[in-house]
């Protein structure tokens, strides 16, 4: 292919960190993660640019935990313009057949910004075109599960094996920790599922005596500081 003839556009991938909303640009999305009640028709995701000369096209769209697009929600719109200075938001409506009962599940909701270029600014030249991909979770909570989100993480218990520590989350709700620290030394953010047991890899050979963490609430804030002795 040649490239003096044709712009070349490359989309360059990013994932959201828990604390960072900002993307591509000026793009920003209203939240780092969205809870889907069962008992809601839709929800609402905001999306806003803030930059005062580009346009952005806007394509989103939501995928299962293996990577698989779902078809249990529709978006709407699915793909817009978003105009300089601007907020457009865009409706989540779930339309399956139900998760599994009991307890949470989780999908990926992912929005593609791409900016555009002026036809002026690509004829005979070689373009480089940047677009960013935002991925954040979307947890779909079905009705009639016990106990409270904000207090799961305090009902997490933790056990010292062989090569870390085993953490069991007894409750129906996916819990996010971080600043996770192991004897003072800190480990990366682990999401553990519902009714799951996750070993959390600890290479050294010391034994285990405390651990702290907070946890990511609903709203995408952190709980205070927990510290746990063993």
């Amino acid at each position: 292919m040649n490239l003096n003839n044709i712009a070349k556009f490359i989309f360059i991938f990013a994932l959201l960190s828990f604390t960072k909303v900002g993307v591509c640009g000026g793009i920003a999305l209203g939240s780092t993660r969205i809870i889907y009640n069962a008992d809601k028709k839709s929800t609402v995701l905001n999306i806003t640019n803030s930059d005062e000369k580009k346009r952005f096209l806007i394509q989103s769209w939501i995928e299962t935990e293996d990577g698989k697009k779902s078809d249990n929600f529709i978006l709407t719109p699915p793909l817009f313009v978003s105009k300089p200075s601007s907020e457009n938001n865009i409706r989540i409506s779930y339309i399956g057949d139900g998760e599994a009962a009991g307890k949470e599940t989780i999908f990926y909701l992912n929005s593609k910004a791409i900016p555009s270029l002026e036809k002026k600014d690509m004829d005979g030249k070689n373009v480089l075109q940047i677009a960013v991909l935002s991925r954040i979770k979307l947890i779909y909570r079905p009705n009639g599960i016990y106990g409270s989100s904000l207090d799961a993480y305090k009902k997490l218990q933790f056990l010292p094996v062989l090569g870390g520590m085993q953490v069991k989350n007894p409750t129906p709700y996916f819990i996010t920790l971080i600043n996770f620290k192991i004897n003072n030394e800190k480990v990366s953010t682990h999401m553990f599922s519902p009714y799951s047991t996750t070993l959390v890899p600890f290479v050294k050979h010391d034994k285990i005596i405390n651990l702290s963490f907070q946890s990511v609430n609903d709203f995408g804030g952190n709980s205070p500081v927990t510290s746990v002795k063993l």
